[in-house]
C-alpha cells in the first residue's frame, strides 16, 4: 500500500512541477515578447501533449 502511495503522491508531484513549468515558460515568452500568434500555438501544442 505504501509503495502505491508514493508512486501516486511522484506522479502529483511531476504534474505539479510541470504545470509550474509551463506558467513560467509561457510568462517568459511573455516578458521576451514573442507574438501571440507563436504563443497560441504552443499553448496549442502543449494541450495536445496534456
Amino acid at each position: 500500500v505504501n509503495n502505491y502511495y508514493f508512486i501516486y503522491s511522484n506522479i502529483y508531484l511531476g504534474i505539479k512541477s510541470l504545470n509550474r513549468l509551463h506558467t513560467f515558460t509561457s510568462r517568459l515568452l511573455i516578458r521576451s515578447g514573442v507574438t501571440t500568434r507563436t504563443g497560441e500555438q504552443y499553448v496549442r501544442l502543449m494541450t495536445k501533449k496534456m
